[in-house]
């Protein structure tokens, strides 16, 4: 296993302690908010995005903030560690821009109760750069966090957490998510456009990530960390599986033939084509209902003929 893959291990581990160390005060930080609106001052300052004081107590006031937050510090504490490429991370970062808004995530998505996705690089060009996203799984909805740097050598923090229930859309917003009114989710994300943009990017990697985990368009090795990795680990104190699931593209079996469905017009190719990946609503009988799949990217025609080359446009400007 390299050693991005045994990072993984240890800034699960280092997140966990760090946020076990701060918890008592940051209960009691948002506690008094609860009290005294005016202390959200305290927790603006660590808002990884400018929010407005109003936005975020309306926020603050309507979702259970405490167990979201016992939620998180579980999933650092005893979740399964994921790990992928930086190329894959990019990768999905580029489905995921596509993916269709009508997603709504299933008890069944999630590949394990609660864990840890770390990528080995951050997964967008855009601020703040995200390098690792955890999440448990509740009865009702998951509990997502997205961790990341602020600023160059800054150290990993908690970038944005949020319940995302069960049967809701990407479309429903930032704080939609069925457990906030309607009215201030449509003015939190008016108010705050970075926001608002940070949490549907969340939402579609995600929705990309477990999509692709269930289609079977990743595949998962099981790799022990090393003996130094696991030795740091046991000097945090943090009792994490010393294991990760290490996230790889799997080869294409097989490719879809040449040959016209029988009852249609039989064309004679003279190429074969690449068909660019992409997006398609399925239905699925059994649901009773559509889904979004990915179509992975596919040369069709006949295998006797050559690959069509990619045209290329020359633009005159004339004055």
């Amino acid at each position: 296993m390299t050693a991005d893959y045994n990072m993984a291990l240890e800034r699960q581990a280092e997140l966990a302690k760090r946020l076990a160390g701060g918890y008592e005060k940051t209960i009691a930080t948002l506690e008094a908010a609860q009290v005294d609106p005016s202390r959200l001052d305290a927790i603006l300052k660590r808002t990884p995005l400018s929010m407005q004081g109003d936005d975020l107590a309306d926020v603050y006031a309507s979702i259970d903030w405490r167990r979201s937050l016992d939620n998180t510090l579980h999933a650092l504490q005893f979740g399964a560690t994921y790990a992928c490429t930086s190329q894959i991370g990019a990768w999905l970062e580029t489905a995921a821009r596509s993916i269709p808004d009508t997603f709504a995530l299933e008890p069944s998505d999630p590949p394990a109760p609660e864990g840890f996705f770390w990528i080995a690089a951050p997964c967008a060009a855009e601020g703040p750069c995200v390098h690792a996203y955890s999440w448990r799984a509740q009865p009702e909805h998951v509990d997502m966090a997205a961790f990341g740097h602020l600023g160059k050598g800054q150290a990993l923090t908690i970038l944005f957490e949020a319940p995302w229930p069960f049967g809701m859309t990407i479309s429903d917003g930032l704080y939609g998510n069925g457990l906030v009114d309607s009215a201030i989710n449509e003015r939190v994300c008016a108010d705050n456009p970075e926001m608002a943009r940070l949490g549907e990017r969340i939402a579609r990697f995600w929705s990309a990530t477990f999509v692709f985990l269930q289609q079977r368009v990743f595949s998962i090795s099981v790799d022990p960390a090393d003996r130094h990795t696991r030795h740091r680990l046991e000097r945090t104190g943090v009792n994490l599986d010393p294991r990760v699931r290490v996230i790889h593209l799997r080869r294409k079996i097989g490719e879809p033939s040449g040959e016209e469905p029988y009852g249609e017009t039989v064309h004679e190719w003279h190429w074969q084509w690449l068909v660019r990946g992409h997006w398609r609503n399925q239905y699925f009988p059994s649901q009773r209902r559509n889904r979004p799949v990915f179509v992975q990217p596919y040369v069709k025609g006949p295998k006797d003929k050559p690959l069509k080359p990619v045209a290329t446009t020359v633009y005159s400007v004339d004055r």
